[in-house]
C-alpha cells in the first residue's frame, strides 16, 4: 500500500506522516537540502515519481510518500514556470501508474487557517491551496481530506 500526503506548505503533512509512520510504516521525504528548485524540469520530476513507483514494487512493504506528484505540480506551476497542461496531463500518468501497484491512498492536508500558513511560508497560499484542491477534486485515486485538527479522526476510519 502507498500513502501519499499532499497539501501546501505549513498544513501538517509532515505531522500525519509521522502519525501514520507510528503504524511501523516508513516515510519517504524527499531532501530539500540537495535539490536547487528552480533547476527542476515537470517531465524529469515525473519520470523521478515513475521511477520511485518501480523501485517500491520490489519492496514488499508500505510506504508513506511525504509529497509526492501533486506538490510537484502545483509548486511547480506556480513558482517555477511549469506548463499547466503539461503538469495535469503528467499527474494523470502518475495517477494511472499509482493505480497498477494495489492499494493507494492520497490524504490532502487542508489549512486549518489558511493566513496562518502564509504567515509562516512567508508568502500568500491561496492560489495554491487552490490548485492543490483542483488536483484533488480530478483525483483519481483512493482519496481522503482532513486538517490539522481532524488527522487522528482519519487515521481511525483508514484502519491502517
Amino acid at each position: 500500500m502507498i500513502i501519499i500526503a499532499e497539501g501546501i506548505s505549513r498544513v501538517g503533512k509532515t505531522t500525519l506522516c509521522n502519525k501514520l509512520s507510528s503504524k511501523n510504516i516508513p516515510i519517504y521525504k524527499h531532501n530539500t537540502n540537495i535539490i536547487n528548485y528552480q533547476e527542476m524540469k515537470d517531465n524529469i520530476e515525473t519520470e523521478k515519481m515513475m521511477c520511485m513507483i518501480d523501485v517500491y514494487r520490489s519492496i514488499p512493504s508500505n510506504i508513506i510518500f511525504d509529497r509526492f506528484h501533486f506538490s510537484n505540480a502545483v509548486y511547480g506551476i506556480l513558482l517555477r514556470n511549469y506548463n499547466k497542461q503539461n503538469a495535469f496531463d503528467n499527474i494523470k500518468k502518475i495517477e494511472q501508474y499509482l493505480k497498477s501497484t494495489g492499494r493507494v491512498i492520497l490524504i490532502k492536508v487542508s489549512p486549518t487557517d489558511i493566513k496562518e500558513s502564509s504567515r509562516q511560508y512567508g508568502k500568500d497560499l491561496k492560489q495554491f491551496e487552490d490548485l492543490m484542491q483542483e488536483l484533488y477534486n480530478n483525483s483519481v485515486l483512493e482519496k481522503y481530506e482532513c486538517n490539522y485538527v481532524s488527522q487522528d479522526k482519519l487515521i481511525e476510519r483508514l484502519k491502517i
